[in-house]
């Protein structure tokens, strides 16, 4: 496995995995419309390798997204929109995952130009059998729109709807955190007051609501910056302590009990230390909350 961090290593090790499927590549992204990615995926349908996409289709509550589905068309891509149980008000497909028979990956990074020009994204890439197997299940299992409970999942990983209460037990243990949002998850919440001393980064555009929020975490002892959105923008789900999570969750009771989400949990030294150094670097040009 390997840690790759954007925007700083670009979209050539997505491009990589892509080139190297040979019987299948299925993707799930909230938002894709990437030219690099689309027209990596559509060689690969061209050579016969079994293509498929799923993508939220209503972000941000919107009734569709007709450019995306038209770029999406325009590569002559298969594509399903998310399934049923994630296409209700307020509740979204949120993942970001591809997976085929050589190699998966995870992370925080949307399929777009943004997350690898300007964005602080953590991707995570494996040939763990265990979790490619997984993956692929669960992707069928949504594109299907059938059940995942009978879905062995390894334990490294995150999904949800369902992942709140290990998203709190990383809290528990963590040392320091960079997330989009702040989230209303009450016992996420309660969990980050207990820890007290995490440092945490955040986008400067966070809403008025998480500024609240972050003010009673402040006020428990947390210590608070947030990244200028001209530097570089904090899209990362990161949590770091005595392992490491990065994936789609953000903290709120949505993210973690009702959309689909997918994360991954690792502990690998030279991985941890890869984020931990991202994470200085970070914390040294965001401002103090």
């Amino acid at each position: 496995m390997k840690i790759i961090v954007e925007p700083d290593e670009g979209i050539g090790p997505v491009i990589d995995m892509i080139k190297k499927a040979r019987k299948f590549i299925y993707a799930n992204f909230y938002l894709i419309d990437n030219d690099q990615i689309l027209s990596a995926l559509k060689e690969k349908k061209r050579k016969k390798v079994d293509v498929r996409i799923i993508y939220d289709g209503r972000p941000y509550g919107e009734a569709n997204l007709s450019q995306e589905s038209d770029a999406i068309k325009n590569y002559g891509l298969n594509y399903k929109t998310a399934p049923k149980q994630f296409d209700s008000p307020g509740v979204f497909d949120h993942a970001k995952y591809m997976v085929s028979e050589k190699i998966a990956i995870i992370g925080t990074a949307n399929a777009t130009d943004a997350s690898f020009s300007k964005n602080r994204e953590y991707i995570y890439i494996s040939k763990d059998r265990r979790i490619r197997k997984a993956l692929k299940a669960l992707f069928l299992a949504d594109w299907n729109d059938v059940g995942t409970k009978r879905i062995r999942m390894p334990h490294v990983l995150v999904i949800s709807p369902g992942s709140e209460r290990i998203i709190c037990t990383l809290i528990r243990r963590a040392k320091f955190i960079e997330t989009e949002e702040m989230g209303d998850d009450p016992a996420v919440l309660d969990a980050l007051k207990k820890r007290k001393r995490i440092k945490m980064i955040l986008p400067s555009s966070v809403s008025s609501e998480d500024r609240q929020r972050l003010m009673e975490l402040k006020k428990a002892g947390l210590r608070i910056r947030l990244m200028p959105v001209n530097k570089r923008y904090m899209h990362a789900k990161m949590i770091y302590g005595d392992r490491v999570f990065i994936g789609s969750e953000n903290f709120s009771s949505t993210s973690l009990n009702k959309n689909r989400e997918v994360g991954i949990v690792f502990d690998g030294f030279l991985s941890k230390r890869k984020v931990k150094r991202h994470f200085r670097k970070d914390w040294k040009i965001s401002i103090k909350f």
